[in-house]
């Protein structure tokens, strides 16, 4: 799964929006999520939370005004996932966890 996230420069995508990039990660993502989420839960989440990670990149590549700025643009994905819970699959899985 890192080495698929690695050689998909998703953060080399600028040429797609944030729409484009969710139609092109969820397929696969959700085949992931159904072949490893059963038995293998923490090195998927590891991966999955790997997708937020790249996504910062991406934004930081994409939009000059997060270029350079590491916590600015965690700040963007974080708020794009509040405002948009379903956009990408991934999310459903590891941030919907419950406490306690």
């Amino acid at each position: 799964m890192h080495e698929t996230l690695r050689r998909m420069n998703i953060n080399r995508a600028t040429w797609a929006d944030l729409r484009q990039l969710a139609d092109w990660l969820n397929p696969m993502v959700r085949g992931w999520v159904t072949y490893y989420g059963k038995f293998y839960p923490q090195p998927l989440e590891r991966a999955l939370v790997k997708i937020d990670l790249r996504l910062g990149r991406w934004a930081r590549n994409k939009y000059k005004r997060l270029r350079g700025h590491k916590r600015r643009s965690w700040a963007w994905v974080k708020k794009v996932r509040t405002a948009q819970p379903t956009l990408f699959v991934h999310r459903e899985f590891v941030y919907s966890k419950k406490v306690g």
